[in-house]
């Protein structure tokens, strides 16, 4: 695929606007001091930072096109993505953003990709998405 729309005169490819869901974890790093420890004078001190236990993790629905980051949704604390959040309140954020990004008005011509998962092959979804058209 890339190497068919890898061509200066394809536009089709900026029309595409991939989106996924991941984990981002938070650390609790030790402070400088928690981390000092006493060395030889020959020695090299340890300069890479060590993660310990996860403090939390919240799930962000990620969205880009070829021209990079186009919107990132944070999901509630200790929630997953479901069909409700993602019609309701993802999507429309996401849309509203590429709404005010692209020069032809609505999303009438986007190529919206994301995966499988369940909340995005919904009934429910899919109505939204015919409806958005």
């Amino acid at each position: 695929m890339l190497l068919k729309y890898s061509k200066a005169d394809s536009r089709w490819h900026s029309e595409v606007t991939t989106g996924d869901e991941t984990w981002v974890y938070f650390y609790d790093m030790r402070t400088k001091q928690q981390s000092s420890k006493w060395i030889f004078e020959d020695e090299v001190p340890d300069t890479i930072p060590k993660r310990f236990m996860t403090v939390g993790k919240r799930m962000f629905a990620i969205f880009f096109t070829t021209r990079g980051l186009l919107e990132f949704v944070m999901l509630p604390a200790k929630h997953t993505v479901t069909a409700a959040w993602y019609t309701e309140y993802c999507l429309p954020k996401v849309f509203q953003t590429v709404e005010t990004l692209r020069p032809k008005p609505g999303i009438s011509g986007m190529k919206f990709h994301h995966d499988n998962a369940p909340a995005h092959t919904t009934r429910r979804t899919k109505e939204f998405l015919d409806n958005q058209a």
